[in-house]
């Protein structure tokens, strides 16, 4: 055997060896220390003894990144000495932004704006992107000053590598060191010598793997914008919007959703191909308002809790953009929401919304509150009223099996389509309750609404009552502005996520339940 080869190979076991000790005995005993930490901090403890307990979650967070970092390393040595990269995934962009996001320790957030040309499925090295970008919105928290956002934007036409993108991590601080902007922009980087920066370091040669690069610029009022540019395919898991748009054509009417839930996106592209009707999705309140002033619809579905700013401040700036308009038009907005009181109905009013959709949106609901709008087919107004049943979500349920037979049904018996839906839910599960969690240990009430809601809906459509009646009373505790009463909430939340994943993986097959 040629010693060069054996050498290598030496190495990638080596590698190997180090990734899985990460794994099985320091990340593992890492996440079950972080769940009894919550635990203890929900143990009625008084208030010196809680910060205490916090500090210990906060270090062991920040243990953890350290180990996502050396893991992360790793995979990128193992590359560059010729191991094969790895098989590409597909994933939901707004969930992994929302991810990288909910990870970092800020007071203020995160913010995300996402090119609404740019599809939420993608396919690629998902977790090399991930990695980079937390290096990136990392090393913006510690060196910079807020706002902190990320934007996404299309950078090009598809071709055969994919969609070209560029993902920018703006923040308002002083700017990049002078050696910092050279070793980014050099042909062959090399790792600081004092460890600061590190992140960036370790961004580019993410980068390189990704077959992307990272450039920073400075903004002319100052800061500074740190940006991955790479290609990403779309993956092959949506409607096609051109098939939907030729069934559409001949109703002539053109729906845009803001929705930043991937189940609810699933789902409503269903319903619309099964209506005959365009849709497009945006994921959040920035892309919808660039969508609704540029894209010429006729309805806008708008949900009342998205991750940058809220439907209600989006749908005022919409109304304000359209009153600058040279040729005044007026969109119709529908809220959809699965809080129905009257107090949220008359902020929806007075922002300027139309009407109402409650949340699991209903296929027949649905298509009456369309067919007001929809050119050759009689219909009315919808009332500005929307009457409601408030039926209470079942007690000393886990799963409600009687929701997913229902939502069978509603796809028109396509058993693969619900349990693409599941899934997708599976899927994002874990990150929604990362996104909740964190908004509750930063005490930030409007991102523990929003993040609140979204779980809560996500687990009505597909039957995970438990779940979305935990979220419910984290909801109601935060729009008050009791975070105690959230806190005491995170155990009751985490088994009944635990207890969804189970049952819920159980059904969709044990293949998919592994990768929950």
């Amino acid at each position: 055997m040629n010693p060069d080869t054996s050498a290598e190979s030496s190495a990638d076991s080596i590698a190997r060896l180090l990734s899985n000790s990460l794994t099985f005995g320091i990340r593992t005993p890492l996440h079950s220390l972080l769940g009894f930490g919550e635990l203890l901090v929900m143990s009625g403890l008084d208030e010196s003894q809680r910060q205490l307990a916090e500090q210990v979650i906060s270090g062991a967070e920040e243990v953890l990144a350290a180990c996502n970092r050396i893991g992360a390393l790793l995979g990128v040595l193992s590359t560059g000495r010729g191991t094969s990269a790895p098989a590409a995934r597909t994933f939901d962009l707004p969930e992994l932004l929302g991810e990288v996001t909910a990870a970092v320790s800020t007071t203020t957030g995160v913010g995300i704006q996402i090119d609404p040309r740019i599809p939420s499925a993608l396919s690629g090295d998902r977790d090399a992107l991930s990695d980079a970008l937390s290096e990136l919105v990392t090393n913006a928290v510690a060196h910079g000053r807020s706002p902190i956002a990320i934007s996404v934007e299309r950078a090009g036409h598809a071709g055969p590598d994919g969609l070209p993108m560029r993902f920018s991590v703006t923040d308002a601080g002083p700017g990049l060191p002078a050696h910092v902007w050279a070793g980014l922009h050099s042909a062959r980087p090399t790792p600081p010598a004092d460890g600061r920066r590190f992140g960036l370091y370790l961004a580019r040669l993410l980068a390189d793997r990704l077959g992307g690069r990272v450039t920073a610029t400075r903004g002319s009022a100052g800061g500074t914008a740190v940006t991955l540019s790479v290609a990403l395919k779309p993956a092959d898991t949506a409607v096609p919007g051109a098939a939907v748009r030729a069934v559409a054509s001949r109703m002539g009417l053109r729906v845009l959703l803001v929705e930043d839930n991937t189940v609810n996106r699933i789902l409503a592209q269903r319903q619309f191909a099964r209506l005959g009707h365009a849709l497009d999705t945006v994921t959040t309140g920035a892309a919808g308002i660039a969508a609704a002033i540029q894209g010429d619809y006729d309805v806008v579905l708008m949900d009342r809790h998205l991750p940058d700013i809220d439907g209600i401040e989006t749908t005022r700036r919409i109304r304000a953009a359209e009153d600058q308009m040279a040729v005044p038009r007026r969109v119709r907005v529908i809220a959809v929401t699965a809080d129905v009181s009257s107090d949220t109905q008359q902020e929806c009013l007075a922002a300027g919304m139309d009407g109402f959709l409650p949340k699991p949106v209903d296929l027949e609901r649905l298509r009456a509150a369309l067919a007001a709008v929809t050119p050759g087919t009689e219909g009315s107004a919808a009332p500005a009223e929307l009457e409601l049943p408030n039926t209470p979500l079942p007690a000393q349920l886990e799963v409600d099996v009687a929701v997913i037979t229902r939502l069978t049904e509603e796809l028109e018996g396509d058993r693969n389509a619900a349990m693409t839906l599941l899934r997708a839910y599976l899927t994002e599960l874990p990150g929604r309750r990362l996104r909740l969690q964190a908004a509750i240990r930063r005490s930030n009430t409007r991102q523990t609404v929003a993040a609140a809601d979204s779980l809560r809906s996500a687990s009505i459509t597909v039957g995970a009552v438990r779940v979305a009646r935990a979220c419910t009373r984290i909801g109601a505790a935060a729009e008050t502005g009791d975070l105690l009463a959230c806190h005491s909430q995170l155990p009751e939340l985490l088994e009944a996520c635990n207890k969804a994943a189970a049952m819920l993986g159980g059904m969709v097959g044990a293949r998919d339940a592994l990768h929950v």
